[in-house]
């Protein structure tokens, strides 16, 4: 898995500058940032997840390539398609399995509501009025904080299968 000192210290870095300002624009500029780079993130640790868990196992290269092609052509970290890529990797029992060993609700509500707020951000402007109202850097790493245990979790029991 991606490393969360990483983009826990960017993010900090984005609250400092977040803090230290007194423009409004700069303010929700860098909310804006933040975001964006925790959700960056959130998909390339989950496609991590995947790859860790399955290039080890995989013999055959059609195989590896089948996986690495089905990775390459999902961009979003929402659940239902980490899941599907699980479902590639392990099969929908396994996946089911997974679900009933640990509560991933969490996991299926913060991503859906990080998607949301990623995608009516990314498609409006930083010009003070125009974007919805945006959480300062400080909650985008209360999110990081919230959700890297579970993260965590998820490949403990995903490599134990």
């Amino acid at each position: 898995m991606n490393s969360k000192q990483d983009i826990e210290n960017l993010l900090q870095k984005i609250a400092e500058l977040y803090d230290t300002t007194h423009d409004d624009m700069d303010k929700v500029l860098y909310s804006k940032i933040a975001l964006l780079e925790l959700c960056g993130w959130l998909e390339m640790t989950l496609d991590k997840i995947v790859l860790e868990y399955a290039e080890p196992k995989l013999t055959n290269d059609s195989n590896t390539k089948y996986l690495n092609d089905k990775i390459k052509s999902i961009y979003s970290f929402e659940y239902s398609k980490f899941r599907d890529m699980l479902i590639a990797v392990i099969g929908i029992i396994r996946v089911e399995g997974l679900e009933n060993l640990f509560e991933l609700q969490k996991l299926r509500t913060d991503l859906g509501e990080l998607k949301k707020k990623r995608d009516d951000f990314a498609h409006t402007t930083v010009i003070v009025g125009a974007m919805p109202n945006i959480d300062a850097p400080s909650i985008t790493i209360n999110k990081l904080r919230t959700l890297y245990p579970i993260l965590q979790e998820l490949e403990r029991e995903l490599n134990e299968i």
